[in-house]
């Protein structure tokens, strides 16, 4: 709540004439204060917004022009509670607004959209949602699943041709949400687990981040081989994401923090495939159900 006091503040002083283009907002400081209500309790006081308007809490009467001239609304004590998945989904919504608007400072990067995620994945769990509502077009949501899920698909669709590139933080951050927030043995944690390891593996981001995150959502070891195209890997673990195919990884930087993930029991000496790279079979990948990746 006081990130966005300070960048009502950043906007006045603009406005006012007084001070220079440094003073403007942009798309970092809007990132500045999504991060901040994702690390933020929850709880808080709301925005002055309730039901079917929480997507955008702005007010453009200061100057009588919408367009890229909003400001958040102020809030009290006398307010409405929102999470701050939701707060955090509407400031990007917000940055969004200005950038459509006309404001080029504003165009978003993959980076606010993460901040949503990562909002979702460390607030209160919520069990039930609907996975196809999060992407109707036009359907407000509010459950944190939902707000998350929706995000998720926009930025890996680059809904808006803003340019966006997921990379292996957006994949880690969604499957954390997965297992935050749907029950391991529902046919949803299935699906999701699967559907968000897929889109990591064509956008070539699958680091160890990733690895250790599809670990941990992973309802079974079954489920967990099947993604790994080995038995081995799903039982006992790997030494590095270098021993899965070269097309899954081939976006992450050849970092070893992002790569090595040093499981113990993972034998180094183990079965071979191509290039010396341990065997991979996903050949039952065409069973799975695969949930649409054109809507």
């Amino acid at each position: 709540q006081r990130a966005e006091e300070l960048l009502d503040l950043m906007h006045d002083m603009y406005k006012s004439g007084d001070y220079g283009e440094e003073m403007k907002p942009n798309m970092y400081s809007y990132t500045t204060a999504i991060n901040a209500w994702a690390r933020s309790e929850e709880g808080v006081k709301g925005a002055g917004i309730e039901g079917n308007d929480a997507s955008m809490a702005t007010d453009t009467s200061t100057d009588g022009n919408n367009t890229g001239e909003e400001k958040i609304k102020s809030r009290n004590d006398d307010e409405p509670t929102m999470h701050k998945v939701a707060h955090a989904r509407r400031l990007l919504d917000l940055l969004i607004s200005r950038y459509k608007g006309g404001e080029k400072g504003m165009k978003p990067s993959a980076i606010p959209y993460t901040s949503v995620l990562n909002a979702a994945a460390h607030c209160s769990s919520a069990l039930s949602y609907n996975a196809a509502s999060a992407v109707d077009e036009g359907k407000t949501v509010e459950n944190p699943y939902d707000i998350a899920f929706h995000t998720y698909i926009e930025l890996i669709r680059d809904s808006d041709g803003f340019g966006l590139r997921p990379d292996h933080l957006v994949f880690a951050a969604m499957l954390q949400v997965v297992s935050k927030h749907t029950d391991p043995t529902s046919e949803n944690r299935r699906i999701d687990v699967e559907r968000v390891f897929d889109d990591a593996c064509d956008a070539g981001q699958v680091s160890a981040l990733v690895v250790r995150e599809l670990q941990a959502a992973c309802p079974s070891v079954d489920l967990l081989q099947r993604l790994l195209g080995s038995e081995q890997f799903a039982r006992e673990g790997m030494q590095s994401v270098d021993e899965l195919p070269s097309e899954w990884t081939k976006n992450v930087k050849n970092d070893s923090r992002l790569r090595r993930l040093g499981n113990r029991g993972a034998k180094k000496n183990s079965r071979r495939g191509r290039h010396g790279k341990g065997k991979v079979d996903r050949s039952d990948a065409s069973n799975k159900k695969d949930i649409d990746k054109e809507g």
